[in-house]
């Protein structure tokens, strides 16, 4: 077949000379033009023997020497320029579409021939768009533009404001036609319809899109915004929302909905009890679709007021301890204690508890006097109150300063002096007799009666210490007598002179001690002392007396059965009760000796328990709250944990009313718990029940699993999404809702018109949030493709065919 054509072909271009650029490939005019088909042929200084023009198989014109005949189809629309050969057509209809030929046979050569096509189209005009839909909703509704002209061999462009629509995943353009798949409010336009073809172009009036969205970023607003408002303030809460048309508001508090409609929530005079997490949800009546903005937390203070400072003593002692307690009126976020303009750190010594609420000192010492400043704080405002401590003690080391030896007639004076707080009292004392009631003794005209020992008693009135010196006077005269005997009473004196008692300390066999439990003061060293009391405080417990080899012993009321002492004067209570706690003193008064210790009773922690105010929260939005009690404890501390992990304080996590409330801020799903309190004293600790919260979250992380298929495949579309609890799914093609809910889609036997944009929406009906996600399913014909270069060989040979008939036409 192919041999036999080329053949015919060759016969065909027998004799003739083919004028390569005689005439351009291709003419275009539109319906109603002049055409001029200009021959390109260099000049010649001869005419053109004959010149023959045809269109099709039509002659149109023939010139020779013998004259011209012209066809009488284009007698009155042509022109033939004998001089070049070139052919004017005027006024030309679509029907004038198709080949035209022209022969030239010059004087002194062979004949040229010239082929070229006419295109006649007919101008574009009155382009229009319409719009499918003008109700649309993003990601929902999906929209036609079809785009309508009058003309020949029109093209289609569509344009967004300035920018040419090319087709992608949602956008196909077929015939004029632009389709929009799950629209976007990008695509609101304006859109045109440019319409074209090689003769002349026009544009449609813009259309534009009315596209319902949103509501999206949905934004609440405080003024003012501050961390803190004080009670009795204004507050105007805003909310605003990117939404078309124009959103409807509600407010909601801690997560409960409120009666109050519209952008704005003023709260007038506010309250404490309106202190929580605040939230605004916008709804749109088009998308029917509902988002909630972050919760904003109102944080409520009372102004701190009436601050004041107690101890637990009025007469604090060295040895003893002391509680000072700072309160306030008012919401207290903050207590410090500060000496010298500096705060106060925990030591072995200092302790606080409630959290600073109580300064204390679990053994006083007299540098710890000094003016302590109790600092109460939160963000509305701060107060102060002093406390003076003033650390009472001794007397300690009472020394005599005077004359050891005065002559007769002369006037002596002694002083006597000591650390004490308060100043101690002075007792002078020679042979039993009370001199003097002062620091100073004053003797004038000594005589020799006066030598002797003389003691002076240092008395504290606060901490009934009494301790005493002595101090030897000898008056003499000035003959050998008395000389002698000044030497005797010396002798006499040192034999008499009483020796010293040493110190002594109280150590108890338990220190704190359980409530119930016994307890032990013994004496260290063990001393020998014939009589003296056991006291708490003011209060006495018991006193005992040496007679002979018998100790008379007498137990006060208050401690009767349950007080007692041992030949070492070490003091035994049993039944102990947090109300024994406080400083023990012994006294002895023969020997004269003083020793105390403080002792603390703690009652044991039971029944430590956990309460939440609500154990079903939204994420992001609901403040957790849990509650830690016990029956029955003292100086407790409290610690939380999550699982075994330490709670501590931080910007969404607050500890208050001495750690037994635990607050979270804004919970995430990672609050689920299970939380505990654990509480501790010294002699005993419990940890509490575990609660867990419920936490909604989601939908959100959502993945749409499609992927490529062939016909008749069977195709399992899976949607995956973190929720809780579990969202309630359904699933888009097309714009219609299908009947399969759940995760998964199954499409059985499929073919290629299910190919396309399949969306699964997502929605959790506590949270009451929804999440989309889409994707494409591409559906392929496994034999497409098939047969294909026979047909293209075939329209080839056709082409060809057509060809060489026209030429050999051309030459009979």
């Amino acid at each position: 077949m192919g041999f036999l054509t080329f053949c015919v072909v060759a016969v065909a271009f027998t004799g003739l000379v083919s004028g390569a650029g005689v005439l351009p490939d291709s003419v275009e005019a539109a319906e109603g033009d002049t055409v001029m088909f200009t021959i390109s042929l260099p000049p010649t200084q001869t005419p053109f023997t004959a010149i023959t023009w045809s269109f099709g198989t039509k002659s149109i014109i023939t010139s020779s020497a013998g004259g011209n005949y012209t066809s009488p189809e284009f007698g009155d629309r042509i022109t033939l320029f004998i001089s070049t050969g070139s052919l004017e057509l005027r006024n030309v209809a679509l029907t004038d579409t198709g080949e035209y030929r022209v022969n030239i046979i010059p004087a002194d050569g062979a004949a040229i021939t010239g082929i070229t096509t006419l295109n006649i189209y007919e101008r574009v005009s009155n382009v229009r768009v319409t719009v499918s839909s003008s109700d649309l909703v993003e990601f929902i509704s999906s929209v036609t533009l079809s785009c309508s002209a009058s003309g020949s061999s029109l093209s289609f462009l569509w344009l967004n404001g300035s920018d040419e629509v090319t087709a992608s995943d949602r956008v196909s353009l077929t015939d004029g036609n632009l389709t929009i798949s799950t629209v976007r409010r990008s695509d609101q336009g304006p859109f045109r319809c440019q319409v074209s073809n090689p003769v002349s172009n026009s544009s449609s009036e813009t259309a534009e899109l009315s596209i319902s969205y949103g509501p999206d970023d949905v934004i609440l607003e405080t003024s003012p915004q501050i961390d803190d408002y004080e009670e009795g303030s204004d507050v105007l809460l805003s909310c605003s929302a990117d939404s078309r048309p124009a959103a409807h508001f509600q407010w909601l508090f801690n997560g409960e909905l409120l009666s109050f409609t519209g952008a704005q929530l003023e709260l007038v005079k506010i309250q404490m009890n309106q202190s929580g997490n605040y939230s605004c949800q916008a709804f749109n009546n088009k998308t029917l679709r509902y988002t909630t903005s972050e919760p904003g937390l109102i944080s409520v203070l009372k102004r701190i007021m009436n601050i004041s400072v107690e101890s637990s003593s009025n007469e604090p002692m060295e040895g003893s301890s002391v509680n000072i307690s700072c309160d306030a009126s008012g919401s207290i976020s903050i207590r410090k204690w500060l000496i010298n303009g500096q705060e106060l750190k925990p030591s072995e010594n200092i302790v606080f508890y409630e959290q600073k609420r109580v300064l204390s000192f679990k053994v006083l010492n007299r540098t710890d006097s000094g003016t302590y400043v109790c600092e109460i704080s939160n963000s509305i405002n701060s107060e102060t109150v002093s406390y003076s401590l003033h650390v009472n003690y001794g007397p300690e080391n009472v020394q005599i300063s005077g004359p050891k030896e005065i002559q007769e007639d002369k006037t002596f004076k002694l002083s006597c002096f000591c650390d004490s707080v308060p100043t101690a009292n002075y007792t002078w004392i020679k042979n039993g007799t009370i001199l003097a009631q002062s620091s100073e003794y004053t003797k004038e005209s000594a005589a020799s009666s006066d030598s002797g020992q003389y003691i002076c008693k240092a008395t504290n009135e606060i901490t009934k210490k009494t301790v005493q010196a002595s101090h030897t006077v000898l008056v003499t005269g000035i003959d050998f007598f008395f000389n002698h005997i000044k030497k005797s009473f010396f002798i006499l004196a040192h034999l008499m002179k009483p020796e010293a008692c040493g110190a002594v300390e109280v150590k108890p066999s338990v220190n704190p001690v359980t409530v119930g439990q016994s307890v032990t003061l013994s004496l260290s060293p063990p001393a020998s002392l014939n009589s003296g009391s056991w006291a708490v405080g003011e209060a006495l417990i018991l006193t005992w007396t040496r007679l002979g080899d018998q100790d008379q012993v007498a137990v006060y009321p208050n401690h009767l059965g349950r007080a007692s002492i041992d030949a070492n004067r070490a003091l035994t209570l049993s039944s102990l009760s947090v109300n024994d706690s406080g400083v023990y003193t012994m006294k002895s008064t023969d020997p004269e000796l003083t020793a105390s210790v403080s002792l603390i009773v703690l009652e044991p922690i039971s029944n430590v328990t956990l309460s939440a105010s609500d154990s079903a929260l939204i994420e992001h939005t609901s403040a957790a709250v849990a509650l830690c009690s016990i029956s029955s404890g003292s100086s407790v501390s409290l610690a939380w944990f999550n699982s075994s992990s330490e709670v501590t304080a931080s910007d969404r996590v607050r500890l208050t009313e001495g750690n037994s409330t635990l607050t979270i801020v804004k919970v995430n799903r990672y609050d689920r718990g299970p939380f505990t309190c654990s509480a501790f004293n010294p002699v005993s600790n419990a940890t509490s029940n575990p609660v867990n919260f419920t936490i909604y979250y989601g939908p959100d992380n959502m993945n749409l699993t499609l992927g490529s298929h062939t016909v008749g495949s069977n195709v399992t579309a899976v949607c995956s999404v973190e929720s809780h609890p579990p969202a309630q799914m359904q699933w888009v093609f097309k714009e219609q809702l299908l009947n399969t809910t759940g995760s998964e889609l199954e499409l059985y036997h499929v073919t290629e018109g299910q190919s396309g944009s399949y969306s699964c929406f997502a929605f959790n009906n506590e949270t009451n949030l929804s999440h989309n996600v889409t994707g494409y399913l591409e559906i392929k014909d496994a034999k497409s493709g098939s047969g294909q270069p026979d047909r293209a060989l075939w329209f080839l040979c056709l082409k060809i065919w057509a060809v060489v008939t026209s030429l050999t036409f051309s030459n009979i």
